[in-house]
């Protein structure tokens, strides 16, 4: 019974279970005692980051492929209120019939809990004091405390740690998913964008709008060339 006990407290298994049939997480197999096993998933973003800059027009179109799917997880993620509040290549995983998974649950919250732990009035001096990982909030400049909500979407952590990779404002220095020399320059700054997306002012609903913009330009470009590269695609 303890065993049990620990198994419900586990925050990833909870999370497995409750959505197992959002097929957004790694299956769940069995448990035994405290213990626990999931589908065995492929994690191609971790090749693709050890294996260089393949030039070839195989290696262009399953990344592009890739992306395509990770979009089609962050669409099913927000839809059940979800955020990756800790977005790494390793965290990713696809299984044998090409569906993206997430295969490490441990930063990746429901949006109410993300809300109250970045909204829990602690003192701060600047944004990211306010941050979980990569979920971002807002120091409040009037009181410097944190009491806002997140403000950062799936899609722009992913777009800036996954499809951009590791950059300067004015520099790409470690290539990510969506940067090779094939990239047309219309995906490079959708994904620029997609990454930092252009706000005006601090108006939310405008925000929202210019978010699901981006997002749906960025799919739909996607989807085409997607569609375009699938003679090279194994």
């Amino acid at each position: 019974m303890r065993e049990v006990w620990g198994l419900l407290h586990n925050h990833e298994y909870l999370m497995t279970m409750l959505h197992s049939k959002r097929e957004i997480f790694a299956d769940l197999i069995g448990s035994c005692g405290q213990y626990y096993m999931t589908e065995r998933l492929k994690q191609p973003l971790i090749h693709m980051q050890s294996e260089g800059l393949d030039t070839s027009f195989e290696s262009w179109a399953a990344r592009v492929h890739l992306a395509v799917g990770i979009l089609e997880l962050v669409e099913q993620l927000d839809e059940d209120d979800i955020l990756i509040c800790d977005v790494r290549h390793a965290h990713f995983g696809v299984n044998s019939g090409g569906k993206v998974k997430l295969v490490n649950l441990e930063g990746t919250l429901l949006r109410r809990v993300a809300n109250a732990m970045t909204a829990s009035g602690r003192p701060c001096s600047i944004d990211s004091d306010c941050a979980l990982i990569d979920c971002r909030s807002i120091c409040s400049p009037k009181t410097r405390v944190c009491d806002s909500h997140i403000v950062s979407t799936n899609l722009q952590v992913i777009c800036e740690k996954i499809f951009l990779g590791w950059s300067t404002p004015d520099r790409i220095i470690t290539p990510g998913l969506l940067m090779t020399v094939h990239t047309p320059h219309s995906i490079i700054a959708l994904v620029r964008q997609c990454a930092q997306p252009p706000f005006p002012n601090d108006d939310l609903d405008e925000r929202a709008e210019i978010v699901r913009s981006v997002s749906k330009r960025l799919d739909d470009a996607l989807t085409e060339l997607d569609n375009s590269l699938e003679a090279y695609r194994s």
